[in-house]
């Protein structure tokens, strides 16, 4: 079994992952919903290829939209640079403009179809990670107190001010 730490976009596109591995996965969230503010916006290439080997691209397409061009702009909307990319037979995915907190809606969806494999906790804040020679025991608490989750390991995917990043040094 794997933990995960974390229900934004890249926790759920982990633990989709590993589900769609056969590997039972449990995300542990402090939160009591999917973050709902739009953080990120704009996915490269690069990330749209996770996406589509994920199973995960199309929704995503069918909620956001895409483009090829990329621009910074001043705060009143002048460009300051554009560079158009083109995809190509060898790199063929566009740029894919989603919110941060859509494209997590969109994964989890996906996460949630195998009920034997996945399992997202919601307003569980963990506190405590151990690990020892059978793996690593995460506690957490839960609005019911108390929880505690063993697992042969744990994937921090929670955020910039990252508790398990903190707690592991």
């Amino acid at each position: 079994m794997s933990l995960q730490v974390g229900a934004g976009p890249v926790g759920l596109l982990v633990g989709l992952r590993l589900v769609k591995a056969g590997i039972a996965t449990t995300v542990l969230e402090k939160l009591p919903y999917v973050e709902d503010s739009p953080r990120a916006a704009v996915y490269q290439p690069v990330a749209v290829r996770e996406l589509d080997r994920a199973g995960v691209l199309e929704d995503c397409r069918r909620v956001g939209s895409s483009s090829n061009n990329i621009a910074w702009r001043k705060s009143n909307g002048e460009i300051i640079a554009q560079i158009n990319r083109d995809p190509t037979p060898e790199e063929p995915y566009e740029n894919l403009i989603l919110g941060q907190h859509q494209l997590a809606e969109v994964i989890q969806q996906h996460f949630q179809k195998d009920a034997d494999l996945a399992k997202a906790m919601f307003n569980h804040k963990v506190t405590a990670i151990d690990q020892d020679d059978a793996g690593v025991t995460v506690t957490a608490a839960t609005p019911d107190g108390e929880k505690r989750f063993h697992a042969k390991y744990v994937v921090g995917a929670d955020g910039a001010s990252s508790f398990v990043r903190s707690a592991l040094g």
